[in-house]
């Protein structure tokens, strides 16, 4: 790219720029300090995204619950616009790679693509929004993660919100205003690292980082599957529950995104399968109070999950 010199006070064209080869020799690459009267130089500018801060994505946080293990769990809703920009935005890169048969590359009819590309472009946005919004609910409430959030839950359906459930390890806080440290006794033990702390750091890896890919025909659900599941939850009433109810629901983590009696239920289930299960809910409202309420959840299996890591595709 090339650099711009403008004339000084007195030379013929003020106003024009004339072109350069580059910057004096060890100019720096910011700003280039010249005698007075010499003109000024002017640096290509930097890449603006790279300026710019992080984009932060809107969200309305619906309701906050702890795990054991310093867990946070984040209920959340993210307006659709936004869901659908981000969709767009990661379907036009897809176009410019893929090629699909019949098609030029980068031809290739938009609602085709955003069909057959459905899960891989969800993926692509779950990936950019659960940490975008995670990060901006624990900088409200000071507080610090110990791990990178794990999507446990996504609904996404037509014209409504996209909801969220986040679980994240946060970094316990220390009170040295309320509480007395003084006079503890700490004794620094060798750490030693075991073969099965190794493993286990590293299936965690595997499954923060693995794809989705569906199951084998014939398979049931085990514990660590995700699934893709048609929900419908009623109360004592018979009036349907809205937040939980929905088609075609994914669901990546089912101990922390389902009640227990539910997702134990669905062990040892086929593709297809349909429970019921009546539960006794109590939730904790993000102002602290808790609500003690009985729920009837109906769901049916629609598709069952493995994930795999890197090295099961090569």
């Amino acid at each position: 790219m090339p650099y711009f010199v403008k004339p000084g006070k007195g030379e013929e064209n003020p106003e024009k720029e004339t072109p350069t080869e580059g910057p004096p020799a060890g100019a720096d690459t910011e700003k280039v300090a010249l005698p007075p009267g010499e003109g000024a130089v002017r640096v290509a500018p930097e890449d603006k995204e790279k300026k710019q801060e992080e984009k932060k994505f809107d969200y309305e946080l619906i309701e906050t619950s702890d795990k054991p293990g310093s867990i946070k769990v984040f209920k959340v809703h993210v307006p659709r616009m936004v869901y659908d920009e981000l969709s767009e935005k990661t379907l036009k890169e897809l176009k410019k790679s893929v090629v699909i048969d019949g098609f030029r590359k980068g031809k290739a009819p938009h609602t085709l693509m955003k069909r057959q590309f459905r899960k891989e472009i969800n993926q692509d946005v779950m990936n950019e929004l659960v940490p975008n919004v995670t990060d901006q609910i624990l900088q409200k409430e000071n507080l610090a993660k110990f791990i990178d959030p794990i999507l446990d839950e996504s609904k996404v359906e037509e014209g409504q919100p996209i909801e969220l459930t986040i679980s994240v390890e946060i970094i316990p806080k220390l009170d040295p205003k309320h509480e007395d440290y003084t006079g503890l006794t700490i004794t620094a033990g060798e750490r030693k690292i075991t073969d099965a702390m190794v493993t286990g750091e590293l299936e965690r890896l595997q499954k923060q980082n693995a794809s989705i890919e569906p199951k084998e025909e014939g398979g049931v659900v085990e514990k660590e599957n995700p699934i893709v599941a048609h929900v419908e939850v009623r109360d004592e009433h018979g009036h349907k529950i809205p937040t939980h109810c929905g088609r075609d629901r994914f669901f990546t983590n089912l101990e922390t995104a389902l009640p227990e009696p539910v997702w134990k239920e669905f062990l040892g289930k086929p593709r297809g399968a349909k429970v019921e299960v009546a539960i006794d809910e109590e939730r904790k409202k993000p102002t602290g109070e808790t609500i003690s309420k009985k729920e009837i959840w109906n769901v049916e299996i629609v598709e069952i999950n493995v994930r795999m890591g890197v090295c099961e595709h090569l």
